[in-house]
């Protein structure tokens, strides 16, 4: 089964030849907030159509859309680190990207749903407790969702920024 992923430095310099980690290694490091910002874009592509639902993670991205966020990701870098010089298969690569995050966003491409959503819940019933009890607990009408793909609302989609 396919997990939705959180994208790590790995990933992206899988993509980078010797010379171009080289490069990224001598500068001052864009690598997590250039993912961090990526990471929001692909999933804001993936709301975007209605049927797909986001786990609460916001650092998650869908398995399907990993390479497309680190062929957009290894784009932006180049813009912060010149000496980069992507490669016209690396130009071509973050293009095919972009089409790829339309065409999820239009729902021509069906994306892995993420694995049960979990949801934080008080365990006191005191607001003024200082140490409030965190646990997990599944959302009551998961299998629902998981049946006819309901869209979560808005406010649900727009979490904290992703750390990478």
């Amino acid at each position: 089964m396919k997990v939705w992923k959180i994208i790590k430095p790995e990933d992206i310099k899988n993509y980078l030849s010797d010379l171009q980690v080289q490069a990224l290694r001598k500068n001052s490091d864009p690598l997590n907030a250039i993912a961090t910002d990526i990471t929001a874009l692909t999933r804001s592509e993936v709301a975007s159509y209605e049927s797909n639902v986001l786990p609460q993670n916001p650092a998650l991205i869908p398995p399907e859309l990993m390479s497309s966020a680190c062929h957009l990701i290894i784009e932006a870098l180049q813009s912060r680190i010149p000496t980069l010089q992507l490669s016209k298969d690396q130009v071509r690569n973050a293009e095919n990207a972009r089409k790829q995050l339309r065409r999820v966003a239009k729902g021509e491409v069906k994306i892995t749903p993420p694995s049960p959503p979990w949801v934080l819940r008080r365990v006191s019933k005191s607001p003024e407790a200082e140490n409030l009890t965190l646990i997990k607990k599944p959302y009551a009408d998961y299998e629902n969702r998981k049946k006819i793909l309901l869209p979560r609302k808005a406010s649900a989609r727009n979490g904290a920024t992703p750390q990478c």
